[in-house]
């Protein structure tokens, strides 16, 4: 039953470590990685009590796979937590709306200088004041009912997503039949999110596919573009955990690692030529 109790004792410990470090990650919005040391530190302990401190090589092992799946469940925990806090608010469709209104100036001739983004410590820091605030007032004029939904999905508060799917289809459909897509300058099918950043037949031809769709149609077709949505939040959301890792999680997650196995195969903490070192520091 010793390993059993190993997995069982090293989960125990491993999830406790997980939540904490989700809960202090989201809480503080800063991603303290010492805890994840700290979690194999528990992992580690787990499996000594769930093997009444019989140690062992095999128990290491147990240690260490358990510690790296409570590491990266933490991190994915937190990374979660804080994009759905990002997105149960108003400022991820209010960006949307703030990047509509800095394009319609642009694209009437009006310069827009944008803040350095290295130094916006929020989304809202990441626009001019003016821009920001005219967001916030189309925003208050917009249903509550569709304000829930583009918390939900924020791309829906671009007014012009339904032709711009429909654009994006109508480009693939030209492309499949070895047609020229004529880019605006700097434009491209991953770039282009409105009518200005389309070639005009492409978006005339979107627009008229949109006029020939009858109510229901057009419901199906919304509805499905939503689910598409949905999944792309999950891709945001791995791409989201991928970003998070620094050079800095290498160190912490390999001090987990490592603690862990000689926690849980009854070895010391630290090695003994660096205790020894460290406890008898030489003298002169």
């Amino acid at each position: 039953m010793k390993p059993l109790g190993a997995i069982l004792g090293g989960s125990i410990g491993g999830l406790i470590g997980a939540v904490i470090w989700a809960v202090v990650t989201y809480s503080s919005g800063w991603e303290i990685g010492w805890i994840a040391w700290g979690i194999g530190g528990l992992v580690g302990v787990g499996v000594r009590l769930g093997t009444s401190g019989s140690g062992g090589i095999s128990h290491g092992g147990t240690a260490v796979i358990i510690a790296l799946v409570a590491v990266l469940g933490g991190k994915w925990a937190a990374v979660r937590l804080e994009l759905s806090a990002f997105m149960a608010g108003d400022d991820a469709p209010l960006g949307v709306i703030a990047d509509t209104i800095v394009a319609e100036r642009e694209e009437a001739g009006t310069r827009v200088p944008m803040p350095p983004e290295e130094y916006a410590e929020s989304l809202r820091e990441m626009y001019p004041p003016d821009v920001w605030s005219e967001a916030v007032q189309r925003w208050k004029a917009i249903d509550p009912q569709q304000q829930d939904a583009m918390r939900a999905l924020p791309p829906l508060a671009n007014p012009q997503i339904w032709l711009v799917s429909l654009a994006d289809e109508v480009v693939a459909e030209f492309e499949s039949e070895g047609r020229d897509v004529d880019w605006p300058p700097g434009m491209n099918f991953e770039s282009a999110w409105r009518e200005a950043h389309y070639p005009a037949d492409v978006w005339a031809e979107a627009q008229t596919q949109w006029d020939a769709m009858s109510e229901p149609d057009r419901a199906v077709y919304k509805a499905q573009l939503e689910e598409d949505m949905a999944l792309g939040e999950q891709e945001m959301l791995n791409w989201w955990f991928l970003q998070s890792f620094t050079i800095y999680d290498i160190l912490w997650v390999g001090l987990a690692v490592v603690t862990a196995f000689r926690l849980g195969a009854g070895l010391q903490v630290m090695p003994e030529t660096l205790s020894d070192s460290v406890d008898d520091p030489p003298t002169t």
